[in-house]
């Protein structure tokens, strides 16, 4: 009973909080530069109820979350929604780099990742609502290793700019599959060791952390190995 009123309590705080932020500057600029970008009719949503028909519609809540997953390196916040439009909002939207472009590409990196989940040996696991965050999240500290795909992160405009956003896109799908092939492997030692739960593990910025640490690892070791392509040269033609 006392998590239904929580969980209720919390959606209807969400909803109050995402109107009453629909005309504040942030969202209305985000709003304008993502129209700008005219990349497959998607529109950024910024209140409940708004009609855009036929076209591909992003609420700014969901924007948000894949804004701290991927921008912000906090993928284990992602299952607090409600908090997005409230408390978290100035830290999520209120940056100086958060632009349209920023906004649309975290949200195409996470939303991809939905490709590439069923590689997960554990469904249950692979299918839980905060694993594609923390994938999304751990491909992209494996791409940030290199210094010139950090830039792009940071601003990834020039992928817009020049057609190559869907590119790349592809290549983090690629590298995705990989690291959840490493992942399996990281969770059957966990599960024999009897310390593994993925809600309350994917919660965790310990867990979530020094996993990503050790996917980063397994990557940069599996490249001396030959066995994948180095970073550099699986974006050579995104750059």
């Amino acid at each position: 009973m006392s998590e239904k009123i929580t969980h209720n309590s919390n959606n209807q705080n969400a909803i109050k909080a995402r109107d009453q932020k629909s005309n504040n500057p942030i969202q209305q600029r985000l709003k304008k530069e993502v129209a700008a970008l005219k990349y497959a009719d998607l529109v950024l949503e910024v209140k409940q109820g708004e009609l855009h028909p036929k076209k591909d519609v992003l609420k700014n809540e969901d924007a948000g979350l894949a804004l701290l997953a991927v921008d912000l390196g906090e993928p284990w916040t992602c299952h607090q929604k409600y908090k997005v439009m409230d408390e978290s909002h100035a830290k999520i939207f209120g940056r100086a780099d958060v632009n349209g472009a920023k906004v649309v590409f975290c949200h195409l990196l996470v939303k991809r990742m939905s490709s590439v989940l069923d590689g997960f040996d554990d469904q249950v696991f692979g299918h839980y609502n905060l694993t594609r965050f923390f994938l999304a999240h751990a491909v992209t500290q494996i791409i940030r290793e290199d210094e010139a795909l950090t830039a792009i992160f940071n601003d990834p405009q020039s992928l817009f700019d020049t057609g190559k956003i869907g590119k790349f896109i592809d290549v983090f799908a690629s590298i995705a599959t990989t690291t959840v092939d490493d992942l399996n492997a990281e969770v059957v030692e966990l599960v024999e060791a009897g310390n593994f739960d993925h809600k309350r593990d994917l919660k965790s910025p310990t867990w979530c952390k020094t996993m990503t640490g050790k996917l980063v690892s397994a990557y940069k070791k599996d490249v001396k190995r030959k066995r994948v392509q180095p970073i550099d040269e699986l974006f050579a033609d995104c750059l």
